[in-house]
Formats: C-alpha cells, sequence, structure tokens
C-alpha cells in the first residue's frame, strides 16, 4: 500500500550506508541466506484498477484463479480484493470504494484512472518490525517509525501489523516497498485466500536505478532493478493459464 512515510501507513500499509554501483554496473544484491534471493522476501503486490469487480473478473480471466474479496479501508476510500501467491506471498487488487467517495480523494483520483491491471507498489516481509527498524537504523537507513495498522474483515475479525519504510525522502520512493510484520494472531492473508497462482518475478524501473539498487541491497532484497526513463513495476505470475505479466 508507500510514497512517503504517511503514504505507507495509509495502505497498510538518511542517506545509504551502502556505495552506489557505477552507472552501467549489473544489479548484485547482497544475500545472507539461500533463501533469501529473489522474490522469496516479497510479502505482498499491489495492483490497482477503477474497479473492483472489474479487476477481480480481469484477474480471474487472465490467471484463472479468482480474487476473494478483503475489505474496505475506511476514511481512505478504497477496497481490495486477495489472492495468494505463495505460502507467505499474495497479490492485494485494490479499487476505489464507491460508498466512500469523500475521503482518500488523492488515492482515489488516482485509481479511479486505471483501465487496466496497473502495478501500484509491493511490500517485503518483516517477522519483527522493531527489530528489523533498528537493524536498519544501524545500517545507515532513514528514521521513519514503527506505523502499527488495522482493518476489520468481512468476517468480523480484526486483521493488526506493522509496517516500517525505512526509505530517505529525496529517492524514488514509488518503486521501493515497505516492510511488514502481521502481528500474532493475525494469520498472514496468504493462508486465507484462493491459491494456484505463485510469484515468478518482481522488477524495478526507475531513473534513479544505481540508487535504488544500493539501497535495497542494504535491506537484503534481491530484486531486479534496471534504468528506465519513468518509475515503473512489473510483476510475473505462474498461474493455470501460464505466465502472466502485470505491467508494461
Amino acid at each position: 500500500m508507500p510514497l512517503r512515510p504517511a503514504t505507507a501507513c495509509l495502505l497498510l500499509l538518511a542517506a545509504c550506508a551502502a556505495e552506489a554501483p557505477e552507472a552501467d554496473a549489473p544489479a548484485e544484491p547482497v544475500v545472507l541466506a539461500a533463501d533469501t534471493a529473489g522474490v522469496a522476501k516479497v510479502d505482498h503486490i499491489i495492483v490497482a484498477i477503477d474497479s473492483l469487480e472489474r479487476g477481480i473478473a480481469l484477474m480471474a480471466e487472465a490467471t484463472g484463479v479468482t480474487p476473494t474479496f478483503g475489505g474496505v479501508h475506511p476514511g481512505r476510500g478504497t477496497q481490495n480484493a486477495l489472492m495468494a501467491l505463495g505460502p507467505r506471498t499474495y497479490l492485494e487488487l485494490i479499487a476505489p470504494n464507491p460508498a466512500d467517495p469523500e475521503r482518500g480523494a488523492e488515492r482515489v483520483t488516482e485509481y479511479a484512472g486505471f483501465r487496466a491491471l496497473t502495478p501500484s507498489g509491493w511490500a517485503a516481509q518483516s517477522m519483527d518490525a522493531q527489530a528489523m527498524h533498528e537493524t536498519f537504523l544501524a545500517r545507515g537507513l532513514a528514521d521513519n517509525g514503527v506505523a502499527p495498522g488495522s482493518r476489520v474483515t468481512t468476517a468480523g475479525d480484526t486483521l493488526r501489523w506493522a509496517t516500517i519504510a525505512p526509505w530517505p525522502e529525496d529517492v524514488d520512493w514509488s518503486v521501493l516497498p515497505f516492510f511488514i510484520e502481521w502481528v500474532a494472531p493475525t494469520p498472514h492473508p496468504a493462508t486465507t485466500t484462493p491459491t494456484g497462482c505463485t510469484l515468478a518475478a518482481l522488477q524495478v524501473m526507475t531513473p534513479d536505478a544505481d540508487t535504488v539498487r544500493a539501497l535495497l541491497r542494504t535491506a537484503e532484497l534481491a530484486v531486479e532493478v534496471s534504468r528506465a526513463d519513468s518509475s515503473a513495476l512489473r510483476f510475473e505470475l505462474d498461474c493455470p493459464t501460464g505466465r502472466v505479466t502485470i505491467g508494461e
């Protein structure tokens, strides 16, 4: 759900100590354990569209899996539907909530312009947001705090989480993730939503590729970063229908 620290909180949500690679150097992220490579540390990807109902239909047609309605975000003007992409990874489909038209106007206006399924952000896993926050501070990342969040499901259960977005203000937040801890006893959404697809690849494109690579390395996130004229994300899923790409 981040573009600035406050935005990260709404979406569910320091200069980098690492040295940036030279302009044409390939990304070689620091990986401390075999199971942290690639997309293994992605908690969820966010896909936006102007209509949740139409988005669910488009996603079902493209992937062969129908996302299930998750709930609404009161005061933010949005609602979502979810589908699993692995044991601890899922896809959040997000769209304006017509029943909440007066609030969250900026986000509603942005999503209202998305006629196609559009990558809108991503989150990485955290088992302990406070401990991760302290680790990132020690590595020279920004002190943007730990933000608690919650929402009530359609079944009446309360989901609770904590997020951090440890990035300095002057970098390309549109392609950087926030980190999310699902606070016990909240179940991870991937365990309660429709299965069938897996996340095969996550690609980051940005004019500021060197800086973004360095920040992700410091956070031990190994994802593909490439230089582009404008910022964008691309998600690739392996589904019953085959390989599905979301984003240009």
